[in-house]
């Protein structure tokens, strides 16, 4: 992929877009940019900057002057399974120009630098600035991987050969069963008595007769019956009487009332009112534009790609 001999050229505004190693003298006005919105430290900060190159990750940083400062940085990272497709970053303007396109510009030119390389899309992640990238094309997609500083290690054969995959959990490298199974137990067998010699004469006591008294023995008696219920010698009172004393009881014990239920005309909700069916990152975002993606802080993270 060839670098587009049109990177350079000023568009409308008398600005231009260069690869930061092709100005290295402009790295600390790039670093002060991006401290200017990311705090870092100033070495840091410089010492990864200073790992741009053709090869990936490039640093593109947008001046108005030759001799500079920087007006605005956008970084270009490859897609991991994506030849076709690189992953923008680290994209920031001057503050002092912010609402005045420049935003736009550093865009429209970072698509331009990207085309030229003869790639086809890109990739990019915005916590708010969604609508801004929706205006110029850029569609709600799925994540991707990015190949950050790693892409400047690797040569670019071996990249072509690297696709996202999937890590079996229970998968053992040492070749042993899976982490997940556990190995049964052995199972339980009887034992197989061994054969006797032919030459041993075998001898069985004698069995004892069905009716012999040695047998029976053996066998233990039944056991004696329940005894009868102790006779109680107290009467039985009548039935008369029994009436009697049940009247008796009623008459003079009065029943209970009914308990009375009151039934409240405007009963309390047994829970509150669901909310809206509305996005809660909408919502907080003040975007039309939804996503089902959270960062490692649990914000909404928005995906979105651009064939350019």
């Amino acid at each position: 992929m060839g670098e587009n001999s049109g990177i350079g050229s000023p568009p409308t505004g008398g600005v231009i877009l260069i690869p930061l190693h092709h100005r290295p003298d402009l790295t600390s006005s790039c670093a002060e940019l991006l401290n200017q919105t990311w705090r870092r430290s100033l070495g840091a900060r410089i010492h990864s900057l200073e790992r741009s190159s053709d090869d990936f990750p490039v640093c593109l940083v947008l001046i108005g002057a030759r001799e500079g400062p920087v007006l605005g940085h956008a970084r270009l990272c490859r897609v991991i399974g994506l030849q076709d497709s690189l992953f923008v970053e680290s994209v920031v303007v001057s503050t002092d120009l912010r609402g005045r396109g420049f935003g736009r510009r550093l865009m429209e030119a970072t698509e331009r630098y990207a085309r030229g390389r003869g790639f086809q899309k890109l990739f990019l992640t915005t916590h708010d600035k969604q609508d801004f990238y929706h205006h110029l094309g850029y569609r709600l997609t799925e994540p991707v991987q990015n190949m950050g500083t790693l892409g400047s290690l690797l040569p670019s054969g071996m990249f072509q050969k690297m696709k996202p995959s999937k890590t079996n959990p229970t998968s053992n490298h040492q070749g042993g069963p899976p982490i997940s199974q556990c190995p049964s137990p052995p199972e339980c067998s009887p034992r197989t008595p061994e054969p006797l010699p032919r030459d041993v004469p075998i001898s069985l006591p004698p069995l004892c007769p069905p009716l012999s008294p040695s047998c029976s023995t053996l066998v233990p008696p039944p056991p004696p019956p329940c005894p009868p219920p102790p006779f109680c010698s107290t009467a039985v009172p009548s039935s008369s009487s029994l009436s009697f004393l049940t009247s008796a009881v009623l008459s003079s014990t009065p029943l209970p009332p009914c308990p009375t239920t009151t039934l409240n005309p405007n009963p309390a909700p047994s829970c509150p009112p669901l909310p809206p069916s509305s996005s809660s990152c909408q919502a907080k975002t003040g975007s039309t534009l939804e996503t089902p993606y959270r960062d490692f802080r649990g914000d909404p993270i928005f995906w979105m790609m651009k064939s350019i």
